[in-house]
């Protein structure tokens, strides 16, 4: 089985753990992999060694027009790359982690392959289909404006405001802050965005565990 992380983050790289053997207990192969597919935050990076020490192969990548990945030349959507590089890497029964749209793309990946995907985990995960309510549509209509005006830090700090909440410790605000900014300037050149796709969230038989945002506020 493999874990497969979702969760905007920058990566920079394709890489994957070693071996998936815990050095603790060289003896245990776990025959789930661990693939953590991130997109925007660079916090994954401390989950990495806990998934490995359990024995659990992993895998790390950047959505498009994240970290090092460029924008996409052509038509295609996450979820496709998901599995395109999941099949590319001979995964065959992996855990979905997935978090923001991260959460999203995880949840296509598992209605499309639900026997493949044997569990899920949503961090304050979007929801296929999901119809915005005032707040969100209100915070997209904004940053819209932003963007349009070529205040891209502005755009960073409404997304900082917005999603990073008041407990939010200083460096992650850091991390998020230099994230969004390289996103955002990266995407400016983008002709593509990632194509939405009907999802049929019944055909999904993983467990899961999800768990929602502080407060109740919607995911991006």
């Amino acid at each position: 089985l493999d874990v497969v992380l979702l969760a905007q983050t920058e990566v920079g790289e394709v890489s994957e753990a070693a071996g998936g053997v815990s050095s603790t207990m060289p003896h245990k192969q776990n025959p789930t992999r661990a693939v953590l597919a991130r997109a925007c935050a660079r916090g994954v990076h401390a989950q990495v060694p806990v998934l490995t020490e359990g024995g659990y192969r992993v895998v790390r990548f950047d959505f498009r027009a994240f970290g090092q990945t460029p924008v996409a030349d052509g038509p295609y959507s996450d979820a496709g790359d998901v599995c395109d590089l999941l099949d590319h890497l001979k995964c065959e029964r992996y855990a979905l982690i997935g978090s923001s749209h991260g959460g999203e793309v995880a949840l296509e990946v598992a209605a499309t392959r639900p026997d493949a995907v044997v569990s899920l985990v949503l961090l304050c995960a979007a929801m296929p289909g999901h119809v915005a309510g005032p707040e969100l549509r209100e915070f997209t209509e904004r940053k819209k404006e932003l963007l349009a005006a070529d205040d891209i830090a502005g755009a960073v700090e409404l997304n900082l405001a917005t999603w990073m909440g008041p407990d939010a410790q200083a460096d992650a605000h850091h991390l998020v802050r230099v994230m969004q900014q390289h996103a955002l300037e990266t995407q400016r050149a983008a002709r593509f965005t990632s194509a939405a796709a009907p999802v049929d969230i019944g055909r999904i038989t993983a467990s899961c565990l999800a768990v929602p945002c502080p407060g109740g506020s919607p995911a991006p």
